[in-house]
Parts: structure tokens; C-alpha cells; sequence
């Protein structure tokens, strides 16, 4: 004789449906964690801009998200008052500066690639269980 167990799975409506609304918000809520990522990289990227006046790190913002063609897209940069120099203090490699780096957003984004999978993935997995829509 063969043991035998069943096992019942009820309240399938309502899991569909919470998949369903999940699944519709998923841009929603990559969006804001590509949002969060790009303020933790803005926020490493102003902690090592060079400053004289100060203008330049002020003038750091992120931008987006934006949806198009099934990507999300978030926009950093710096700018405003200081573009006429913003591009020649990020690379200007010989420039030595007392405060602050050349490559400044650069070396920011590439310090986050390290893990950025998981902030985003960390990021997202809240939100969800938040219950709700992105914060």
C-alpha cells in the first residue's frame, strides 16, 4: 500500500487577481526602484564633485523615470548654472582638486554596478510587500 496525501489550494481568485494587479504595476514599481538607485548614485556622485563654489555639486539632479519602448529610464546629471564647465571638471583628469575628483558621476556609477541588481531587486520586493502601489 502506497501512502497518499492531497493537497488543496483554495482562494485562487483572489491570488490571480493580486498577480494580475501586480503584474500590471511592475513598471510602477521598477521605476521607482531605478528612481531610488539613481538618487544613492547622485548621492555618491556629489560627495565626490570637486567644489570651488559649490554650484557644480548643487547642480546634481535625477530625472525619470521615464517608460518607452518597454525600458525604464532614469537620467542623472549636472548642469544648470555650471554647464559651461560641468564636462571640463569631469574630465579633466590633471586637475587636482582639494575637495572632490575628476570623473566624479562616473566613478559613482561605477561603484554602484557592484549590487545593483540586489538594491533594485531589494527595493522592489518591498514596495510589494508594502501592499501597494510604488512609494
Amino acid at each position: 500500500r502506497i501512502a497518499m496525501a492531497t493537497l488543496v489550494l483554495t482562494g485562487m481568485d483572489k491570488f490571480t487577481a493580486t498577480l494580475r494587479r501586480l503584474a500590471a504595476q511592475a513598471p510602477a514599481f521598477a521605476g521607482t526602484a531605478l528612481r531610488r538607485e539613481g538618487e544613492r548614485i547622485m548621492t555618491d556622485a556629489k560627495r565626490r564633485t570637486p567644489v570651488d563654489t559649490g554650484a557644480l555639486r548643487a547642480s546634481g539632479l535625477v530625472q525619470g523615470p521615464a517608460f518607452a519602448g518597454g525600458a525604464a529610464t532614469v537620467t542623472l546629471g549636472f548642469g544648470g548654472a555650471a554647464t559651461p564647465y560641468a564636462v571640463y571638471v569631469h574630465e579633466n583628469l590633471r586637475a587636482r582638486h582639494v575637495v572632490g575628483e575628476a570623473k566624479f558621476l562616473e566613478n559613482a556609477l561605477n561603484a554602484a554596478r557592484r549590487g545593483m541588481d540586489g538594491r533594485l531587486a531589494a527595493d522592489i520586493r518591498r514596495d510589494i510587500e508594502r501592499g501597494g502601489g510604488p512609494r
